[in-house]
C-alpha cells in the first residue's frame, strides 16, 4: 500500500491493495467526484491497470468482457447517484452468464442519505437479486481493526464472485469529504505505529484472506453407472453449449470417440476449433435440423448436454421433438439450465472431470474387441457416420450457395473466418442483426 495521506486513503488503499492481491488487476473507471479516493488508490497501485470510460453502461460491459477474456474477476467503479444504476445491464449479464464481476460504487455518507443531498439515491442492494452478494462498507477509519476489515471485505467479495456459480458482487463505499488527498493527520496514527499485516498486507503479496473453490468431482459409482448406460446406447449425442473451460474440448473429443457419439458443438463451446480430436464434431447442425424429415429421422436414444443452453432454435426444437430420449444435463456450478424441462438427469459435477472419467470407463466396459473399439480404430459407427455424411452434404450446399453470391454479404464472412483467424484470436461480434 502507498503511504496514505489520511484515514480515508489508508482504508481505501488497503482495500485496493487486497483487490490486487486477490488477482483483480483490471479496474474500469467512470470518473466522478465521490469515487476519487477509490480511483486515485487504484491509479497509484503498480499492480492495477485502470481503464477510463466516460459512459457507465459501456464501462459495465467493457469490464464484463475483461472478466470473460481473463477468466478471472474484473472491477468496475462509479461515483454516487444514478451513475451506478447504469451498471445494471452488465450486472444482469454477469449473473446469468456466470461471469465474476466486482462492482464498486462510491456513496454519500449515512448522514447525507434521505436528506435531499445532490447525487444521492438509495444504493443499498441497488442491483437486487442480480448481484450474488452485497456489502455496504463501513465508513473509513485508519485503525488496525478497520484496515483488517477493509482488506478482508474485498477478499470475501472476490471469493464470492468466483464461487460456483460465478457471478457479480457489489461493494458500496460511503465516503466523507475531503475526497482528495490532504497532508493532514486525519485520524492517522503516528507513522511508527503503521506496521503489521493490516497496514502492509500479508507477507509475500498473499491476499489477506484467501477463498478457495473446489471442482465437483464425480462419484466413482456415478461414473460406473453412467458409463454402462451410455455404453448400451447406439444412437447417442453430446450437445455442447456455451462454456469457457479451455480444457473441456479435449475431454469431450475423447469421450465422443470412446462412445461414437457425434458432438453438436455451439460456436461458443470452444469445441469447434482447436488441436483436440474433432473427428465427430458437427458444426452444421443448425442448417441440417431445419429439414423436418431429417430432424425426425435422426432420433437419438440418449443426449448428454454440457454447458449453457444453445441459441440455435432448430437445435432446441430438435431436443423438444425427441423429448422421450434420455437427456442428461451436466452442470458443475450447481445450476439448473433446463428451460424446456426435458432433463431426465441433472448432474452437478464438473463436466471436464466427468468426461475424463467416463472415457476410460466406457472403453473398459466395451472391451478391446467391442463394437465401439472397432469403430474407433477403423472409422465412425453407422450412427456417427450418418451424422458426418449429412454434415458434409450441408457444408457443400452452403459453400455452393455462398460461391454464387457476388455482392457483399455478411453471412459469407463467418463462413471464412474459421480458416482466416490465427489461433488464440478474439472475435467481437454484434448481436442478432449487426
Amino acid at each position: 500500500m502507498m503511504n496514505p495521506e489520511n484515514a480515508a486513503y489508508a482504508y481505501i488503499g488497503a482495500a485496493v491493495d487486497d483487490l490486487v492481491r486477490s488477482h483483480v488487476t483490471h479496474l474500469v473507471l467512470c470518473p466522478g467526484s465521490r469515487s476519487t479516493p477509490l480511483a486515485l488508490c487504484a491509479a497509484r497501485h503498480p499492480g492495477m491497470k485502470v481503464w477510463t470510460l466516460l459512459d457507465e453502461r459501456s464501462a459495465g460491459f467493457f469490464a464484463l468482457g475483461l472478466a470473460k477474456a481473463l477468466r478471472r474477476p474484473a472491477a468496475v467503479l462509479s461515483t454516487s447517484g444514478t451513475a451506478a444504476a447504469n451498471f445494471l445491464p452488465a450486472v444482469v449479464e454477469a449473473r446469468y452468464g456466470r461471469v465474476p464481476l466486482v462492482v464498486l460504487t462510491a456513496d454519500r455518507p449515512h448522514e447525507l442519505r434521505d436528506a435531499g443531498a445532490n447525487q444521492t439515491i438509495d444504493q443499498i442492494r441497488l442491483y437486487g437479486t442480480h448481484a450474488k452478494w452485497f456489502a455496504d462498507a463501513a465508513l473509513p477509519e485508519a485503525t488496525e481493526g478497520m484496515l483488517r476489515y477493509a482488506r478482508s471485505l474485498v477478499c470475501q467479495a472476490v471469493a464470492t464472485a468466483l464461487e460456483a456459480p460465478r457471478g457479480p458482487v457489489h461493494l458500496n463505499f460511503p465516503l466523507r469529504e475531503p475526497l482528495v488527498p490532504v497532508a493532514a493527520s486525519g485520524g492517522m496514527p503516528p507513522e511508527e505505529d503503521r506496521v503489521g499485516a493490516a497496514w502492509e498486507g500479508r507477507p509475500g503479496q498473499r491476499a489477506f484472506t484467501v477463498g478457495s473453490q473446489s471442482l465437483r468431482v464425480p462419484d466413482p459409482h456415478l461414473v460406473e453407472a453412467l458409463a454402462a448406460d451410455l455404453g448400451r446406447a447406439r444412437r447417442g449425442l453430446i450437445v455442447c453449449g456455451p462454456q469457457d473451460d479451455p480444457a473441456l474440448p479435449q475431454a469431450v473429443g475423447d469421450l465422443a470417440v470412446a462412445l461414437q457419439f457425434p458432438v453438436l458443438a455451439d460456436p461458443l463451446s470452444q469445441v469447434r476449433c482447436g488441436p483436440h480430436d474433432r473427428s465427430l464434431v458437427i458444426d452444421t447442425y443448425d442448417a441440417m435440423l431445419r429439414l423436418d424429415d431429417l430432424a425426425a429421422a435422426l432420433a437419438p436414444e440418449v443426449i448428454l448436454r454440457i454447458g449453457a443452453v444453445s441459441a440455435s432454435r432448430p437445435l432446441l426444437q430438435y431436443l423438444q421433438r425427441h423429448h422421450g430420449s434420455r437427456q442428461i444435463f451436466v452442470d458443475g456450478d450447481g445450476g439448473w439450465h433446463d428451460p424446456m424441462r426435458l432433463a431426465f438427469d441433472v448432474l452437478h459435477v464438473d463436466p471436464r472431470l466427468l468426461c475424463e472419467a467416463l472415457s476410460p470407463a466406457v472403453r473398459a466396459a466395451d472391451g478391446t474387441s467391442g463394437s465401439r473399439a472397432a469403430a474407433s480404430a477403423g472409422g465412425a459407427s453407422d450412427w456417427a457416420g450418418l451424422w458426418l455424411r449429412m454434415a458434409a452434404h450441408a457444408r457443400r450446399a452452403m459453400a455452393l450457395r455462398l460461391a454464387g453470391i457476388d455482392e457483399p454479404f455478411e453471412g459469407k464472412v463467418f463462413a471464412e473466418l474459421a480458416h482466416l483467424l490465427p489461433a488464440g484470436s478474439i472475435l467481437y461480434v454484434g448481436n442478432s442483426m449487426p
